[in-house]
């Protein structure tokens, strides 16, 4: 279930700050408060109202839908800054120090832990995390030498994973990590015109693939190395 968090445009406007808890609560907190809090976001419920929309509400359904879920998947690509005022958001973020990746999109590493954050502090999910989706797409790719020089991609995912690190040494139970994706693919309304892939859809590998085989491959030696250190700390102890 995805968690794109909207942040306000101005932490010290009272509106921006209303509008994103709205904006977070029509939602990730349709879903999220139904399941883990066992009732349905406020802000759901009062939108519902002024459309005129008559939602039959029973408690039994609140048992049914809140029932103990083995892990949670988390899909999570990015954060939101929004605004009910007419603002600049990409001059919001460059005077705040941030940048953009080259498709237009904030470069805001840390979207995961924030989302793993909401996701414990705000529905009191403790039970283990998956990303079950995390990725970026591009409509451009520039092709050298053959291979796709996909270092855009290369540096959202250097800071996805540090994020995640972050979140697992504040403790966060995140099992797993799968990337979004592992070809170029039909991207809803999008079509082929995004492509979110380390490879093409005729099976090429693009510079990113290359990047995510060796940092899986330290991770793995670096684990090995860890047990094997433990082994021997536990054999002379």
């Amino acid at each position: 279930m995805d968690i794109w968090n909207r942040v306000p445009a101005d932490p010290q406007n009272e509106d921006d700050v209303n509008y994103a808890a709205e904006q977070n609560g029509l939602a990730h907190g349709s879903y999220l408060s139904p399941i883990f809090l066992k009732k349905y976001d406020p802000y759901v419920v009062r939108h519902l109202e002024k459309e005129n929309i008559v939602l039959e509400m029973r408690v039994e359904d609140l048992d049914i839908i809140a029932q103990p879920l083995d892990f949670y998947g988390l899909n999570c690509y990015n954060r939101l800054i929004v605004s009910r005022r007419d603002v600049d958001i990409r001059k919001i973020v460059l005077q705040s120090g941030g940048n953009f990746l080259e498709n237009g999109a904030e470069f805001y590493p840390d979207a995961i832990y924030e989302a793993l954050r909401v996701a414990k502090t705000e529905y009191g999910i403790g039970i283990p995390v998956y990303i079950t989706e995390n990725g970026v797409g591009f409509a451009q790719e520039r092709e050298e030498n053959g291979m796709i020089r996909d270092t855009e991609r290369i540096k959202y995912l250097k800071g996805s994973f540090a994020s995640v690190r972050r979140a697992l040494k504040e403790g966060y139970d995140v099992r797993g990590y799968f990337l979004w994706s592992l070809m170029d693919n039909f991207e809803w309304t999008a079509g082929y015109s995004m492509k979110y892939g380390i490879c093409t859809r005729d099976r090429k590998m693009k510079e990113s693939a290359l990047f995510y085989r060796d940092w899986i491959r330290e991770q793995k030696k670096a684990e090995a190395e860890k047990c094997l250190s433990m082994f021997t700390m536990r054999r002379h102890g």
